[in-house]
Parts: C-alpha cells; structure tokens; sequence
C-alpha cells in the first residue's frame, strides 16, 4: 500500500490519524466515496484529474492506493487537501466555540467539533481521529476490512448512502450537480451540510447538555431557500 506523509497539526499539536492505514482509510471511506466525494472536491482545491462522478475510475483509483503499486501521482496532493481541510475544521471549532469536551471510557479527553462548511471532527489529545462531511456519510460495513481485503475492495462503504428520513432536498436536488455549478450553489450546499450538522448534533446529544458543554452555541439556520438565512451564513465565513 502507499505510504502517506502526514506531519502533525500545527494547532493543536495532534497527528492527523493514528497511522497510514487509517489515513488510507479516510481517504478512501470520504473522499473517495460518492456521494461525499462530490463534497470534498467542491472543497479541496487538489483533485488531480480524478473526477468523483466517474465511479469506476475512482474505483481503480482507490485500488492503486492499496496495492503493491506503482501508485497514482496525485495520491499525495489529495491527501495533503483532505487533512488540511480537517485541520481547519478543528480550528474553526474551536475559535468558534463549536466543540466540546467529552470523556472516553479510560477518562481520556475526546473533543467533538463542527465548522461552517459541515465538515464534523473529533480528536484526543494525540491524535485526529476522524473527518467527514456528515451529511452524506455512507454506513460502513459490519465488520472493520483488513489491508488485504482492502486491496480487493477499497471502497466498501459505496452504496450505503441514503438521504436521512425527515430532511427535505434543497431544490429538489438529490447531490451536487458537479456539471452546472454556479458560486452560489455551491455554496448553498455547504450550508446545507452545515444545517444538517447542526440537525444531527442536536439529535445524537441530549439539546440541555450540548449546550452547556459548546463554547459558544450553534446557529439556528432557517430552510436552505430562505436567503436571510443564506446571507447569515456568508456573513459568518468571514
């Protein structure tokens, strides 16, 4: 499998991943893995030639990734966007004070964050230990794949997205039309993940106790269409 550079976050001073094979996996289970493919490469500006609506290139792509080689070129660059991109959304949680302290089962310290593009992170002391726009994150397999199996199916997440139940499609839009994108659109869909963070955060954490545990609350955004609620969120990319 290829071996990936990843030099720590400057702020805070944490790994990006534990080691190479969750790197690969990161890559492979969001960037890589459609429909949350089409989110990164509206966000990375490195996405070499690969075009995610090509799912078979992609496929061989990731395949590449975790053989014996040779491997891609741009396997690196894509890499470096990704992990870059995370080590933003943990600065622009904690600047925002959209993230907050929980405790692992040893007592360790597990934070949690979202930024304004809808990108959720979570990290230890020591270690990112993941990144993902949570919005359209496909449901990974049962069992966790070894690199073996990996080489034979890189992407076994492909497949397991559903629109979540009771979350209405923002222009009656399935995913990003990645062939007729204007500025705006493309930045109606990252508010639209953002909402869709915000939603599930709420949900997954009792509403009193996330709001005592945030540094500082989460918005309350109106529907995608409503354009107050659209300049609000443009105001706080600033």
């Amino acid at each position: 499998m290829i071996q990936l550079n990843s030099p720590p976050m400057k702020d805070p001073g944490i790994d990006v991943f534990a080691n190479n094979i969750f790197r690969l996996e990161h890559l492979c289970d969001h960037v890589l893995t459609s429909p949350e493919s089409l989110i990164w490469f509206l966000l990375l500006d490195y996405y070499g030639r690969l075009d995610p609506r090509q799912e078979e290139a992609v496929l061989k792509y990731a395949m590449q990734l975790w053989g014996k080689g040779p491997y891609p070129p741009t396997a690196q660059g894509l890499y470096d966007g990704y992990s870059g991109e995370l080590e933003n959304a943990v600065q622009e949680a904690r600047e925002r004070g959209w993230a907050w302290q929980g405790e692992e089962r040893d007592g360790g310290r597990l934070w949690r964050g979202l930024n304004r593009q809808g990108i959720y992170v979570m990290w230890d002391d020591n270690v990112l230990r993941t990144g993902m726009v949570a919005l359209f994150v496909a449901k990974p397999p049962k069992t966790r794949l070894i690199p073996e199996e990996r080489a034979k199916n890189p992407l076994p997440r492909r497949g397991n997205w559903k629109w979540p139940d009771g979350w209405k499609r923002p222009n009656g839009t399935l995913v990003p039309d990645l062939a007729n994108l204007t500025e705006r659109v493309k930045l109606q869909w990252f508010l639209e993940c953002f909402r869709y963070g915000v939603r599930k955060l709420r949900g997954d954490h009792d509403a009193a106790r996330l709001s005592d545990r945030l540094l500082h609350p989460l918005p309350d955004l109106d529907e995608l269409e409503d354009d107050v609620s659209f300049e609000k969120w443009k105001a706080m990319r600033v």
